[in-house]
């Protein structure tokens, strides 16, 4: 029951995990307690009415896009800008425009 976004590029990571609250808290204490993950950061916590990656599961696999040996896709601006649906809120996606920034995808 865990929809989201996950995004890489290079090392560089942001996830948005949303879902009922019981589940995105198991799903974030297995992360932070997975030693292959380092310098976790919330960024945002908050209630939402609607999902706003209701059809993303993150335990999809195939996608239409460079996907390297690690199994990452990497991103560009312009498959953000396609891959990010439309009705995203305001704080969403000036996090997702940060992520843009400091992975230099804007340059």
């Amino acid at each position: 029951n865990i929809t989201g976004l996950l995004l890489v590029h290079d090392h560089m990571i942001m996830q948005f995990i949303e879902g009922h609250e019981l589940d995105v808290n198991h799903l974030y204490n297995k992360i932070r307690l997975d030693p292959r993950h380092t310098h976790i950061t919330t960024l945002s916590t908050r209630h939402l009415d609607n999902r706003e990656f209701p059809d993303w599961s993150m335990g999809y696999k195939y996608l239409e896009l460079p996907i390297t040996e690690e199994g990452y896709f990497k991103i560009s601006p312009t498959t953000l800008e396609k891959l990010v649906p439309k009705t995203i809120t305001e704080q969403t996606q000036m996090l997702i425009n940060s992520f843009q920034h400091i992975s230099q995808l804007n340059t």
